[in-house]
C-alpha cells in the first residue's frame, strides 16, 4: 500500500470524535482560512482567466469555481 493509500484509508476511517480538541480547532481555522482566501481571490486575474476558459469550453454548471 502506498503512503497516499494509507493516508486515504486513515482519513476514511477516522471519526470527528477521534480527533483531539486542538486538531478540531485547527481544522476549523484552516477551513475558514481557505474559504477566506478563495473569496478574496474571486476578482483576481488568474480566476477571471480560468472562468473565461471554462466558459469557452462550454461548462455545464455542474460545478463551481471558487
Amino acid at each position: 500500500m502506498t503512503l497516499v493509500q494509507e493516508l486515504g484509508a486513515w482519513a476514511a476511517a477516522v471519526s470527528w470524535r477521534d480527533l483531539s480538541e486542538r486538531v478540531r480547532t485547527q481544522r476549523q481555522i484552516r477551513v475558514l482560512d481557505a474559504l477566506a482566501c478563495a473569496l478574496g481571490a474571486l476578482d483576481a486575474d488568474p480566476v477571471k482567466r480560468t472562468r473565461a476558459h471554462v466558459e469557452l469550453l462550454g461548462g455545464h454548471g455542474l460545478a463551481t469555481l471558487i
